[in-house]
C-alpha cells in the first residue's frame, strides 16, 4: 500500500478529481460541484499556516489545527477525508502524527458518525469517542 505524503500544488488536479468523486456520493450531490472552487480550497490548505493536505494515489485528507474557543489549547480538525484506495485510515494516522507535531492535544473528525462500519473501526481499534453529532438545515434564499 502506498504511504500518504504531504501534497504539493502538482497534486491539486488529482485531489479535485477525487473531491468530485466524493461529492457525487455525498449529501451535497444536489449542489453543483465547482472544480475551480475545490482547487482554490486545496491551495489554501497547502499555503496556510496550521493546515495540511495529505495525499495517496486514491485519497486525500485536509485538516487544520486551531485553538479551542475557550482555551489556547490546540485541537486538530479534519476538514475533508476521502480515499477510494483503502488508505483512509493511514491518512488519518498521518494526520494524527502531524497534529501532534503541531501541538494539538486532540483530533476531531466529522464525517463518519453515520457510517456504522467505519465508526466501529474508529471507536474500537483507534479509540475515538463520539463528540455530539452534526445537524444541517437548508436555508431558503
Amino acid at each position: 500500500m502506498t504511504k500518504p505524503r504531504y501534497a504539493t500544488a502538482l497534486d491539486v488536479p488529482r485531489i479535485t478529481e477525487l473531491a468530485a468523486e466524493e461529492h457525487a456520493l455525498s449529501h451535497w450531490a444536489h449542489i453543483p460541484f465547482d472544480a475551480a472552487a475545490c482547487a482554490a480550497t486545496a491551495h489554501r490548505f497547502l499555503d496556510g499556516h496550521g493546515s495540511t493536505l495529505l495525499v495517496t494515489p486514491g485519497g486525500y485528507l485536509a485538516g487544520l489545527v486551531q485553538p479551542m474557543g475557550f482555551s489556547p489549547r490546540l485541537i486538530a480538525m479534519e476538514y475533508a477525508l476521502y480515499a477510494n484506495d483503502g488508505t483512509g485510515l493511514e491518512l488519518l494516522r498521518w494526520f494524527e502524527v502531524w497534529s501532534r507535531a503541531m501541538g494539538a492535544t486532540q483530533v476531531c473528525i466529522h464525517s463518519y458518525a453515520n457510517e456504522p462500519r467505519l465508526a466501529k473501526v474508529l471507536t474500537g481499534r483507534m479509540n475515538y469517542k463520539a463528540l455530539g453529532t452534526m445537524l444541517a438545515r437548508e436555508l431558503e434564499s
